[in-house]
This record gives structure tokens, sequence and C-alpha cells, in this order.
């Protein structure tokens, strides 16, 4: 059907934007010529600086880190399965596993020093581009969507996770343990990522009866 290829479409030319943005990106990080900007916006944001903020954004910041995301993604998973929706529980392993991997392996091909301009609250031994709470926020965000696109829950999922997503790309900012650039990468990289495994995943029909059902 012509709506079918049309919408195929428009996945093709999103992914492909996508990717071109996270390559001139990452070739722009990796020759350096972001670095005044980011240092920039980081002074600018360290200014507001304050005890009472330090420790909100030290929980905020946890809302994607290694504990919470693994609690959420068994969670998920196994509540998806006990619905027997087992398309939508492998959906989970697949984009929020996936993207745990992904950016491991982006991490030591880039291997981008973190910023150091202040003394910082945490300590991130890891490279900086593209950010790890970034994409998994992202990941997180965006699959909850898929999976509720078709329910009542949409909305409701749509405007939380767009909160979610910029409140934990902010906290990584004001704590100074990212570029924004690292940011911008992660949601870049992560949305590829996610679209392609969406896309791979419409292939099998009980994926598709799980999700729209």
């Amino acid at each position: 059907p012509k709506t079918r290829w049309y919408k195929i479409g428009i996945v093709y030319v999103v992914f492909t934007g996508l990717v071109f943005l996270f390559t001139m990106l990452a070739q722009e990080v990796m020759e350096a010529e972001t670095l005044g900007f980011d240092t920039a916006v980081l002074t600018m944001i360290h200014k507001i600086a304050n005890p009472t903020l330090n420790g909100l954004f030290l929980g905020v910041t946890n809302l994607a880190g290694a504990v919470f995301i693994g609690i959420i993604t068994i969670a998920l998973a196994v509540g998806f399965y006990m619905r027997h929706e087992i398309y939508n529980s492998l959906y989970i392993l697949l984009t929020l596993g996936g993207t745990i991997f992904l950016n491991t392996t982006l991490k030591i091909f880039f291997k981008r020093t973190r910023p150091d301009l202040w003394s910082l609250l945490v300590v991130e031994k890891s490279y900086s581009f593209p950010s790890g709470h970034a994409m998994i926020s992202m990941a997180l965000a965006l699959t909850l969507i898929v999976l509720t696109y078709y329910s009542r829950a949409r909305w409701f999922s749509i405007i939380l996770g767009a909160f979610y997503v910029v409140l934990i790309g902010f906290s990584r900012l004001y704590l100074g343990v990212h570029f924004p650039t690292d940011i911008l990468g992660g949601w870049l990289i992560s949305s590829v990522w996610i679209l392609l495994a969406t896309r791979l995943m419409f292939h099998n029909r009980a994926f598709r009866t799980d999700t729209l059902t």
C-alpha cells in the first residue's frame, strides 16, 4: 500500500538524517572544533551552582545510572513476559541492552577525555563521548513511547519522556562530567539505534500484535 511505503520513506529519511548529524558532530568533536562552545556552556551553567542544586542533581543523575536502569529494564521485561507479551519483553532487552553495548563501544572508539573545569562532585572513569546517561535516558524514553504509542498513555509517555531526557542531560552538564556535545551526540546516536531496533522488530508479526494492541 502507498501509505506503508510513505511511512517507510519517512523512517529512512529520519534515520539517514540522524546518522549524518551524529557523524558531523563526531568529526567536529574529534577535531576539537566544539571545545570553545562546550566550555562556554559549562562555565555558564556552573555559575548557578549551589549546595541545594548539588544535592538535587546528584539524585537526578542516578535516574539514568546503572542501578536504576538495571531495575527498570528487568521490571519491564518481566512485566511484559508475565502478560505473555514476549516480543515486547525482548524489545526492552534489545533497545536498552543494545544502547549500553553501543555506548561502551563508541566511548572506546572516540576516547574523548571528560571536562576538567572545576572540582567535581562525582568521579567518572570512562570516556566522555557520547554520554552514556544521555543515550540510556533517550533509549528508555523512546522505547516506552513506542510501546505505548497506540494506547491512552501515549501523550503521557511523550511528555514525561521528554522531561526525563532533558533533565538527565542537564544534570550531567551541571555536574560537569560531560560537554554539551557529549549529550547531543548521545541523544542522536541513541535515537538512531532505537529507530533501527524498532524497524527490525516490526518485521515480526508477533511484536506488532503485542505493541499495537
